[in-house]
């Protein structure tokens, strides 16, 4: 038993005392490698940075891991270790981020409507790119980049998946609309974020991240100044090199909002 591998362990299910076996095993292992110093870094840069990362994500794209909760939790707790040595190493950012874009284009391309296998793996796929464009959105080189895993989420997971993870998909694009929308360049950025949010308030768990969002978005955009004339307040996106509104409010934005004044 002392010799018995992970597989070993997953082919012949658990023994007797099996299970404190492995977790005194994995905690030997994080003594031995100081692993909560990595995941408490902070703004500490790995030396190699891209080496680890790919060692860890290369973890990740043993997706679906067959029926396996070790090799499971092992992805997991892998793909948290790398977006977190990701964003501590932001001048690198643009070279390392396409390795967990490949990797997440390869699991998310398995799964299907009716077959979802290691969905919490899939939830933390989410999160992650979630938590990627919030944090690294302001990069110009990313942004492309950036847009594609968002896009991602929404043609790749099936619907009655989101459903599971609406709150999480609001609450993460309603901060990025929050402090990146200055950076949306195109009317496409405006009508995935507008359409996706539209989709997302249809889920109650998601509706209050939506609208607050968008409220939180348009309050900032609005030009502080006088009362206009005759009552009318006049709503756009202020261009930071011009004190006038640079365009006006986003058609996208008002979709959500007007069907939900309706009842639809």
């Amino acid at each position: 038993a002392d010799n018995m591998s992970v597989m070993d362990f997953g082919r012949r299910g658990p023994q007797k005392n099996a299970a404190s076996e492995a977790v005194n095993a994995l905690l030997a292992v994080a003594e031995e490698g100081n692993v909560e110093r990595i995941v408490q870094m902070g703004s500490t840069k790995l030396p190699v940075a891209e080496q680890t990362i790919r060692s860890l994500m290369d973890v990740v794209d043993d997706f679906p891991y067959s029926n396996d909760p070790v090799a499971e939790q092992h992805a997991i707790f892998s793909l948290e270790l790398a977006a977190r040595a990701l964003l501590s190493n932001r001048e690198r950012a643009v070279e390392i981020f396409p390795l967990f874009l490949k990797k997440f284009e390869s699991v998310l391309g398995k799964i299907e409507e009716k077959r979802i296998p290691s969905p919490f793996v899939i939830e933390r796929i989410v999160v992650t790119i979630l938590r990627c464009s919030i944090h690294l959105y302001d990069i110009e080189e990313l942004r492309p980049n950036l847009r594609v895993s968002l896009h991602l989420l929404v043609m790749s997971i099936p619907k009655n998946f989101i459903k599971e993870v609406a709150d999480r998909m609001a609450c993460g694009l309603a901060i990025i609309l929050r402090a990146s929308f200055p950076f949306f360049e195109s009317h496409n950025e405006w009508t995935f974020m507008g359409d996706t949010l539209d989709t997302l308030a249809n889920f109650a768990s998601a509706r209050v991240f939506v609208f607050d969002g968008i409220a939180s978005t348009v309050e900032c955009a609005v030009p502080q100044g006088p009362e206009p004339k005759n009552g009318r307040v006049e709503v756009g996106f202020v261009d930071d090199d011009d004190d006038d509104v640079a365009d006006e409010e986003p058609p996208a934005l008002q979709y959500p909002l007007t069907k939900e004044a309706c009842g639809a």
